[in-house]
């Protein structure tokens, strides 16, 4: 069984990361915050039996300290399209693919384990995310229809996945709920992120 996880990132720039927690925090505290969270991503993502590739928003040659990585570049219109795509061509050849946001709170090796073992099972599963979308998607056959939405930054995009997954006659498992850290709420929900960047 070939598995892969793929990591959806944006190059940490000051200014172009967690835009708006930078709102309420600054730029210098949102940047610490996202390279903290992207480190500890890929930390535990490369834990596992499976491959691990970066999917880079930009062009990129590597990730200051991990260019060891396989990289690639996302290509769509929009984030649906990205991950559809990117999922589509590691199933070329995996059998099980996931693809993981960069920057949730708490995301573990043992997460991504429950996730590639739920795809013996199961069509579809999937991570929610407090806010109502979802921070990890794994499946073993791409299937375009999940990634059609008309919008993604929404607290419906769960539910929207889901409905369509039932409408492909799709069997899903959830794992566990986890934190995208996108407002000053969210962070101090988790005050070990607050003592980290106030450190």
């Amino acid at each position: 069984m070939r598995q892969l996880l793929i990591l959806f990132l944006k190059y940490p720039e000051k200014g172009r990361v967690k835009t708006r927690l930078a709102e309420s925090i600054g730029d210098n505290q949102a940047l610490q915050l996202y390279k903290y969270l992207v480190n500890q991503s890929i930390s535990q993502a490369n834990q596992g039996a499976w491959d691990l590739q970066l999917h880079w928003a930009q062009g990129l040659t590597g990730y200051p300290g991990y260019e060891q990585f396989q990289y690639s570049v996302q290509h769509g219109a929009d984030l649906g399209q990205r991950m559809h795509n990117s999922i589509k061509s590691g199933l070329e050849s995996y059998d099980q693919v996931l693809l993981v946001g960069s920057d949730i709170a708490g995301i573990s090796a043992e997460t991504f384990g429950k996730a590639f073992k739920a795809l013996n099972n199961y069509d579809l599963v999937l991570g929610p995310a407090n806010d109502g979308g979802y921070y990890l998607i794994g499946m073993k056959e791409a299937y375009p229809e999940l990634f059609n939405l008309k919008e993604w930054s929404h607290s419906l995009v769960l539910n929207q996945t889901l409905e369509k997954s039932r409408g492909l006659n799709l069997s899903h498992l959830l794992v566990e709920t986890l934190t995208d850290i996108d407002t000053i709420d969210d962070l101090k929900a988790h005050p070990e992120l607050l003592k980290m960047i106030d450190g």
